[in-house]
């Protein structure tokens, strides 16, 4: 892609693993995870359903609390799983406070509220994730998860269901004014992904 020194990482929609492909497309490469990964995940959280439908129905039935072992369709307690476990830390934006406190060049935030710093370290923006109502192979009313990061200098749509890596115009602003229009629709959802650092090393 022009005006990037290295291939962005843009995993393209396959099945109802859009959270998988979300993941993958938000780390660029600095962890990888598969399908098998994010279903151990899901059947370590608490399933009520697979608790009701027993253990020998709970091997072979595909429908549980948190995904389908088939097909993905994992909920946002894998996504925030996922991400504790590569030492990213997820927080949900108040949609009444909107994102025009937001420092995307520093990955800081004006709204403490939001994002704050720590005694123990920074915490520095990693991206974004969306959560919008979408239909699965344009039939089935669900919800789809959309990676957001800065490359390079640049903000980068990174969905699933694009072709490629979409490139947000217009900056900061620009990337304000996008994140204003998806939050307007009904159900949009917005979460931020930060990592905490010290003295310029990861936690």
């Amino acid at each position: 892609m022009e005006g990037v020194s290295q291939p962005i990482l843009h995993e393209k929609q396959k099945l109802q693993l859009c959270l998988k492909h979300t993941l993958n497309n938000l780390l660029q490469g600095e962890h990888t995870f598969t399908q098998q990964e994010l279903n151990n995940l899901a059947d370590s959280l608490d399933d009520p359903l697979a608790k009701q439908s027993g253990p020998k129905a709970s091997a072979w039935w595909p429908f549980h609390a948190h995904h389908n072992s088939f097909m993905g369709n994992y909920d946002v307690n894998v996504l925030m799983a996922a991400l504790a476990a590569v030492g990213k830390e997820v927080t949900w934006l108040d949609k009444r406070k909107g994102v025009e406190g937001f420092n995307f060049e520093t990955g800081e935030l004006d709204k403490p509220a939001v994002i704050e710093e720590s005694d123990s370290g920074r915490k520095d923006l990693v991206g974004f994730i969306l959560n919008v109502k979408r239909k699965w192979a344009g039939l089935i009313p669900g919800r789809h998860w959309i990676a957001l990061r800065k490359i390079e200098g640049r903000w980068y749509n990174l969905d699933s269901d694009l072709r490629r890596p979409s490139e947000i115009d217009g900056g900061e602003e620009g990337l304000r004014l996008f994140l204003q229009e998806c939050l307007s629709k009904q159900g949009s959802e917005l979460l931020i992904v930060s990592e905490t650092r010290h003295d310029g090393i990861r936690s």
